[in-house]
């Protein structure tokens, strides 16, 4: 496996390398403090995943991101010190699939990995989902809706692919969230909601009156059409 740490930060480069290394001994790790070299190491296309930090000496790691995501959907973690939810967002629409604040333990990095490469592992092939008028392709990660097409982060794609699965039934917040991270799910329902919140805007024609994505205060959420 081989993976890219674009990071400023010496000692998190060392404390993510030694995550790694402790759970995949033969990992070949490259890292650089340069957002631009960054871009020239992930044109090569020969890694499996790569962290981004934003807040780089050279180059702001949002435009990393856009340059990278011209060429490449390699999975992408951001790794950052920034908290606010419009930072969270914007990192999401532009087409990261994890959002992980410093400081992080490194169970939950290894964990946000694991999750990733089950993901790329699973869609090798490709899956398609259906349900009322929705059409939802996971291996190109995009959502077919009321004559839209929207493309969608991976964690958004499962949980709209664990929902659609429910077939209307109510999915609690714990499940939802350990079926996108996994037993170490980070941040509970808070993170989940985040990510609701960001798929209703794309798919709702009104985010505050949804039509779509219901919640179930105190429990968890359902899709409407699927019902």
């Amino acid at each position: 496996m081989n993976i890219i740490l674009i990071e400023d930060q010496e000692d998190v480069v060392e404390y993510m390398s030694i995550a790694l290394r402790m759970c995949w001994p033969d990992i070949e790790i490259q890292s650089t403090a340069s957002g631009q070299e960054g871009i020239d190491l992930a044109a090569k296309g020969t890694a499996d995943l790569i962290t981004l930090d934003l807040g780089l000496s050279d180059v702001s790691g949002f435009e990393v991101l856009k340059a990278i995501r011209l060429f490449s959907q390699v999975p992408i973690i951001i790794i950052t010190v920034r908290s606010d939810e419009i930072d969270i967002v914007k990192g999401l629409d532009l087409g990261a699939q994890e959002y992980i604040v410093k400081p992080f333990g490194q169970m939950e990095f290894l964990a946000r990995i694991r999750s990733l490469l089950r993901w790329k592992t699973v869609n090798r092939e490709g899956f398609v989902f259906t349900c009322g008028g929705l059409y939802l392709n996971t291996r190109d990660l995009v959502l077919q809706y009321l004559g839209h097409t929207i493309k969608l982060t991976r964690t958004e794609a499962v949980i709209l692919r664990e929902l659609i699965k429910a077939e209307g039934k109510t999915l609690p917040y714990k499940l939802l969230c350990e079926q996108v991270w996994g037993d170490n799910c980070p941040y509970g329902s808070d993170n989940i909601k985040v990510h609701i919140r960001n798929l209703r805007v794309r798919i709702e024609s009104d985010p505050n009156i949804p039509q779509f994505i219901f919640n179930k205060f105190g429990i968890g959420y359902y899709i409407s059409t699927c019902k």
